[in-house]
């Protein structure tokens, strides 16, 4: 496949980010700049910028246990799969760690719950938080099974209601729609919250096993949930560029620069929901 070159604005985020990556992981410039002219790129620009970033960082080196630098090339991501239409047609629950009859879903965790397929949807309800001082919690997680790199999720999208007792809901108490989930510490979510919408990831460097290190990509005033109502969700993800969706309108079109690329490049899409009755339909995923 031919590598796919920003320019502009995306050309110099692109640049910017291949430095902060080479500031942490010095190893690979030469394959990288190997495997450019192997593949009949000629694209002077940017083997001279990597040439530049190589002469201002001295004496690189293979350096054990380091993760190697990947640039990822439109559809070259790894994916398991040829993608799918889930529309929740079959009833079933999943305990932890179960697998749904068509092998699509995982249950990771009920939360005390249920994780179901119910009614034409996916069901997530976990135990309801009744402590006076807001420090009880529950969520539900179920991954599929298939891992995606590049891609269009679409997916609708309801948070039924806010289940907290005994203490006021809190904001990010709904459902949630994440990708790239390669494990607790490295995936991206987007999530509808009462007070607009949020763009996250987790994404530790390579050694940190610390589990909360919530990212905060980006945070708008709107769209919000509509607690009780389906809201249809689009995201596109090709390589580190990212477009999210809401009802047809796009409200987000950036570009992340992650600190582990490698572990963000691909990986499963992820239904969650934290103290709130999710249900999920009409997923579509469909690799790019």
């Amino acid at each position: 496949m031919p590598i796919i070159v920003p320019t502009g604005a995306e050309f110099d985020a692109a640049i910017s980010g291949i430095n902060n990556v080479l500031v942490q992981h010095t190893s690979g410039i030469n394959n990288l700049i190997t495997i450019i002219s192997e593949q009949g790129v000629r694209i002077s620009g940017l083997v001279f910028e990597l040439n530049s970033i190589k002469s201002r960082v001295s004496a690189i080196e293979a350096i054990s246990g380091k993760v190697p630098i990947h640039i990822h090339t439109s559809g070259s991501a790894p994916v398991s799969g040829a993608g799918f239409t889930e529309t929740f047609s079959t009833s079933y629950v999943l305990a932890d760690g179960q697998t749904s009859p068509d092998g699509r879903w995982k249950s990771i965790w009920n939360g005390g719950g249920r994780n179901e397929c119910i009614s034409g949807v996916m069901r997530l309800l976990p135990k309801v938080s009744t402590a006076a001082n807001g420090l009880e919690t529950h969520s539900c997680l179920v991954l599929s099974t298939q891992k995606f790199g590049n891609f269009q999720l679409d997916v609708d999208m309801k948070t039924t209601k806010q289940l907290r007792l005994n203490y006021p809901p809190k904001n990010w108490e709904t459902a949630w729609i994440g990708w790239r989930y390669f494990d607790s510490i490295h995936h991206y979510y987007f999530t509808l919250k009462r007070s607009g919408c949020e763009l996250g990831k987790k994404d530790n460097v390579e050694g940190d096993s610390s589990l909360e290190k919530q990212l905060f990509i980006r945070t708008l005033g709107a769209p919000s949930v509509t607690i009780g109502s389906f809201q249809h969700i689009t995201i596109t993800m090709i390589d580190f560029k990212i477009t999210v969706s809401v009802n047809g309108v796009k409200i987000m079109d950036l570009i992340d620069v992650p600190k582990n690329a490698p572990k963000m490049s691909n990986g499963s899409v992820w239904l969650y929901c934290e103290d709130s009755l999710a249900e999920f339909d009409n997923v579509k995923i469909s690799p790019l």
